[in-house]
């Protein structure tokens, strides 16, 4: 990697448009911390890329031989020289202008005194953080506090709540020792569905209902929830121009399954 890199590399800020002069030191310990977590990456003997290419065009033939797939869609799908994906990183310069940041939870977060005493569970992504507390508010608080005190203007905001929080596009609530999950909307969400007078591929347009409710049955823990939001998604389809039938088109397992069950068919379906 060293071979690669300028002692000063130029990069496009990750929001802003900024021009940033990022030190090769920094660089290299950045790439060094994401790609040596092992939830994420993982280090692979060779480059796998001809072994996918075969077992994809494989594929795509016996898609073309059934009469699933059309000669240009065989010709749009097929890719002669495929090309291996570069990684490189984007500086968080509205996070810190001077290192910017990557390493915080493990180097201030998972240290502090609080966190280790009464942190039952941090979950993140990206930039949103759900944290389980078993404390006080007020002690919820000053932890919150100590961690805004920082030079690298890193900054949360935060929603604290003993019954219920909101996490991406879930809600999130405690029911008795229970976690439950529903979906949550933002109040600003508009009703962006594709529309069916679309010119987009009718097997696409009757396929998306299928997929919004199997999304909606993963983010609900309890039947009854799924049973409103899921008269809500319908009326958000009807007024999307979808027929009827097409709104209310829903495959067994939606309706069969647990969202346990979705989920665990998922992830077995992803491990082969």
């Amino acid at each position: 990697m060293q071979g690669y890199i300028k002692p000063t590399k130029g990069l496009k800020a990750d929001k802003g448009g900024n021009i940033v002069l990022w030190p090769n030191s920094l660089y290299l310990q950045e790439v060094g911390r994401q790609l040596g977590d092992p939830t994420c990456y993982l280090h692979i003997p060779a480059d796998p890329t001809d072994f996918f290419k075969e077992k994809l065009d494989q594929l795509i033939g016996q898609a073309a031989d059934r009469g699933i797939l059309s000669k240009k869609e065989v010709d749009f799908l097929t890719t002669e020289f495929p090309v291996t994906p570069t990684f490189y990183l984007l500086p968080k310069v509205h996070k810190s202008l001077v290192n910017p940041p990557g390493w915080w939870e493990e180097s201030v977060v998972y240290k502090h005194v609080a966190f280790r005493e009464r942190c039952l569970k941090w979950l993140r992504f990206i930039d949103d953080i759900v944290m389980f507390w078993a404390g006080t508010e007020e002690d919820c608080e000053r932890f919150i506090a100590d961690l805004n005190d920082n030079p690298h203007n890193i900054r949360l905001t935060s929603h604290i709540s003993r019954t219920s929080v909101e996490f991406l596009d879930l809600k999130v609530s405690l029911a008795g020792p229970n976690v439950v999950t529903t979906l949550y909307r933002k109040p600003t969400a508009t009703n962006s569905l594709l529309h069916y007078s679309s010119f987009h591929p009718r097997h696409l347009k009757n396929g998306i209902p299928t997929g919004q409710f199997l999304r909606l049955k993963k983010k609900c823990s309890l039947i009854s929830d799924f049973q409103d939001e899921a008269r809500i998604l319908t009326d958000r389809f009807r007024y999307r121009g979808y027929p009827k039938k097409k709104a209310e088109r829903n495959p067994p397992i939606v309706f069969s399954n647990s969202s346990e069950d979705i989920l665990m068919c998922e992830y077995s379906h992803n491990l082969r």
